[in-house]
């Protein structure tokens, strides 16, 4: 999903051209030249649509995300759905993990490195705030329509995937449960049964997210931490939001060849 994203979309393009065999983009209404530049492109691999969201409208009035993720989904040809925003990247490893999948029916789980301000410092989970790193998203998985996208939230921000399993949608992103430290294999069986499908934890592949990379946006839902003053932290340090301020580590990472063919 895109919305006025110029100055991200032309390296996630760029990386999805090392792995995709088709790129669905829907847009919001964008005024900052995300559009033409797409189109410019000229590449048949590219699907372009657009859904305008009501006139001046930010990501939780009219985005209606579960319903724009869904289309896209069904507007995809591909045997499997890779659903990245906008803003992200998959690292470069991925394409010897696809020519290596030994299984038609599985759910894989990327793990996602939020970058705040600096390409060496990531945002990482404290105790009020759980929703940077560690954590897992369901970014991978087959192309069928058992699997759609649904929110439990009045905004419709952050839907999550289900998977229809006689009559009744199931959340594919229970993640804290997935991914507890208490989780058996017996659990996991388990869920895979009900699920039929099989989870993969990609611990090795990442997500590389650049939103907070790259600054702030006019309508960012997080526009308040703008001036948050940073602080580094080591690893394993980061039980408590430490007086308000964001959390970060210095990592040291490989970033995909897209992210240094825009530098």
């Amino acid at each position: 999903m895109v919305l006025n994203e110029i100055h991200n979309i032309p390296i996630a393009i760029r990386n999805l051209f090392e792995f995709c065999d088709e790129i669905v983009i829907l847009d919001g209404g964008s005024t900052d030249g995300t559009i033409e530049y797409v189109v410019s492109l000229h590449d048949p691999r590219i699907k372009l649509y657009i859904w305008p969201q009501e006139n001046g409208s930010i990501y939780n009035k009219g985005w209606d995300e579960p319903r724009r993720r869904t289309l896209m989904m069904r507007m995809s040809d591909g045997d499997y759905i890779l659903c990245i925003d906008a803003d992200e990247c998959v690292e470069d490893t991925f394409v010897d993990f696809i020519k290596r999948m030994d299984s038609d029916n599985i759910v894989c789980f990327f793990s996602t490195l939020h970058f705040w301000k600096k390409p060496d410092w990531i945002r990482v989970n404290a105790g009020d705030d759980r929703v940077w790193y560690p954590n897992y998203h369901h970014n991978l998985f087959p192309n069928n329509e058992s699997f759609s996208w649904f929110s439990y939230r009045e905004d419709k921000m952050h839907p999550k995937l289900v998977k229809r399993v006689l009559g009744i949608n199931i959340p594919i992103g229970l993640r804290y449960i997935y991914f507890s430290k208490f989780l058996t294999p017996l659990l996991k069986v388990i869920a895979e049964l009900i699920l039929g499908v099989k989870i993969v934890v990609l611990d090795d592949i990442h997500v590389f997210h650049y939103h907070y990379l790259n600054g702030f946006k006019a309508a960012d839902l997080r526009l308040a931490e703008k001036d948050k003053k940073e602080e580094l932290v080591e690893v394993g340090d980061h039980n408590s939001r430490r007086n308000g301020a964001v959390l970060v580590k210095r990592i040291n990472v490989r970033h995909p060849k897209a992210f240094y063919e825009n530098q």
